[in-house]
């Protein structure tokens, strides 16, 4: 038997759609007394901080809360929060929000034990990152279903070194989150645009991890069950918006996918990754954006079986793994269409005269390490033409 890549889930998580109200409890349970919350301004201006903020009694600290984090969370955002963690004398950190939230909220509980700055601590550098201290705690509690950063040990931050603007990966098992709170509920204040953005990304994690060519049958059995609940639910989404089972079943496949992240991504996230360093677009759109032409791209290298496993876990029949692909990019790109999102990266503002920078800082990026197909620029190049 291969060797097995690490597993670093479970955490405890509370899964239930009113799993918020739990908050303090949680966090007696975790020995943490003084959190700061941290949240994006939408999320400030959708009450969820407010509720917390009345579950924790501390109702009108505004020491107790960070709001400043952006779509694609930066360094110096990333800094300002960890001055305010240490002004607070903080113990501990409540992300709620999206993956950018929770993403900017590890590498804060991360750099409140480690040197700045988080270049440093790459982990692309051949040391990797590297835990040497205790890192206080945290409490992921998302408000969108997608990310699945609430239960990885990753985080991606945006960092600018002179002209070069790059992500930035710190990545450890200790920096995935304590607990974590799931509560489905608090997907619905999700503009619709971004819940679908959000929803294509579960969707690109589960076909990525189940190409991955890395031996891992815990997280393949993982990511295999909620493949077919994503692709029962999304498709449901834009007719049954405030329908709880179809809001808990994509948050249920989200934590699942998120879980697979042990087997590895691919190169869709390579390339939306470089892109969102540069452009301000929607990860998960972008993500929408270059699927369909990633799965024709990796057609004739993956691993046998995955085309008919990837297409029965949508629902769709295949008698060959090329059929198998064929058929599910087609389903993809339905999906796309019907979701309204647009179908390319043009329509997104990414611009063609960026190309040789974005492919360039695709192949830094890690994830196209455990893409089915080798890349090199000519092959990342050739990707971003078919998606632009």
């Amino acid at each position: 038997m291969k060797g097995l890549y690490k597993f670093t889930v479970p955490i405890p998580i509370v899964f239930d759609s009113t799993g918020l109200g739990r908050l303090k409890d949680v966090l007696g349970e975790l020995g943490m007394s003084r959190p700061l919350i941290v949240a994006d301004r939408n999320i400030r201006q959708a009450g969820f901080v407010d509720t917390a903020l009345e579950l924790l009694e501390v109702h009108g600290d505004a020491s107790r809360v960070f709001d400043g984090v952006s779509s694609n969370p930066r360094e110096d955002e990333v800094l300002r929060c960890l001055e305010l963690f240490r002004n607070a004398e903080a113990d501990s950190l409540i992300a709620i929000g999206g993956g950018s939230v929770i993403d900017a909220a590890k590498a804060v509980r991360f750099l409140a034990a480690h040197d700045p700055p988080i270049t440093d601590h790459d982990h692309r550098q051949p040391s990797g990152t590297r835990v040497l201290r205790d890192l206080p705690g945290m409490i992921a509690v998302p408000t969108t279903a997608g990310s699945g950063s609430e239960v990885s040990r990753g985080a991606l931050i945006t960092t600018k070194r002179g002209d070069v603007i790059r992500k930035t990966l710190i990545a450890h098992y200790r920096l995935v989150p304590s607990a974590a709170i799931v509560d489905s509920s608090l997907t619905y204040r999700c503009p619709m645009r971004i819940a679908y953005g959000c929803a294509m990304d579960i969707l690109t994690h589960l076909i990525e991890e189940l190409s991955s060519p890395v031996f891992h049958p815990i997280v393949s059995g993982v990511a295999a069950q909620a493949l077919p609940r994503v692709a029962e639910y999304l498709p449901l989404l834009p007719d049954h918006e405030q329908d709880p089972n179809v809001r808990a079943e994509l948050s249920l496949a989200s934590l699942m996918a998120g879980m697979g992240f042990e087997k590895g991504l691919g190169v869709v996230h390579s390339l939306s990754h470089a892109i969102g360093a540069l452009v301000d677009a929607h990860h998960g759109l972008l993500n929408a954006a270059i699927l369909p032409h990633a799965i024709r791209f990796n057609r004739a290298h993956c691993p046998v079986g995955t085309g008919r496993i990837l297409a029965a876990g949508v629902g769709l029949d295949a008698t060959s793994d090329a059929q198998g692909l064929d058929a599910l990019a087609a389903w993809v790109d339905a999906l796309v269409s019907r979701l309204g999102i647009p179908p390319r990266l043009r329509d997104l503002g990414v611009p063609e005269d960026r190309e040789n920078e974005i492919v360039s800082r695709a192949l830094e990026d890690h994830c196209h390490l455990t893409n089915p197909r080798p890349c090199g620029e000519r092959e990342m190049r050739q990707l971003f033409q078919a998606a632009w």
